[in-house]
């Protein structure tokens, strides 16, 4: 489609709004949702127009998608970084943890860190890394649900979580 009386073409000509997600996340002006296996992503700085190419297809369900600062990262049964979202070229995906999680994360309030729950421990997810908590001291169930919260007492940042 052509813009009227300039002869210049509509960017935004097949462009569409959100469709219903199962998971949603914000990062830097874009709006980013799942609908089983795939992440939809919106164009930059326009969260309610989504271009029909603009997804990142995964092997399984996705879970979670958390943005940490300048990190976004993608939960199935594994945990992917997804990088280079507005350089040249395509996004990358890589595989930074074997483990996946379940429907529940939680950030501290600066969102410097997110923290969710995988059937081996807590995962932390910071801008620089992702990493188990507890692997060792905890054996939990696969679980679905849940929900889970951050919160600082004394300078001590604390986590409670409940699953089923």
């Amino acid at each position: 489609m052509i813009q009227p009386n300039s002869g210049i073409e509509l960017t935004t000509q097949f462009g569409s709004p959100p469709p219903a997600f199962s998971v949603i996340s914000t990062q830097y002006g874009r709006l980013y949702g799942a609908i089983n296996n795939r992440v939809h992503y919106s164009e930059a700085l326009q969260p309610g127009l989504f271009m029909p190419n603009n997804y990142l297809p995964f092997n399984k369900k996705v879970r979670l998608i958390v943005a940490v600062k300048s990190a976004l990262y993608v939960v199935t049964d594994k945990t992917y970084r997804i990088g280079n979202m507005d350089g040249e070229g395509f996004p990358a995906i890589t595989e930074v943890l074997p483990l996946g999680g379940c429907g529940a994360v939680a950030y501290d309030p600066a969102q410097t860190m997110a923290v969710w729950m995988s059937d081996k421990g807590y995962i932390v997810a910071t801008e620089e890394n992702v990493q188990l908590l507890a692997y060792d001291r905890i054996a939990v169930e696969k679980y679905t649900k849940g929900a889970i919260t951050i919160f600082e007492e004394d300078g001590l940042k604390k986590i409670v979580g409940t699953f089923r």
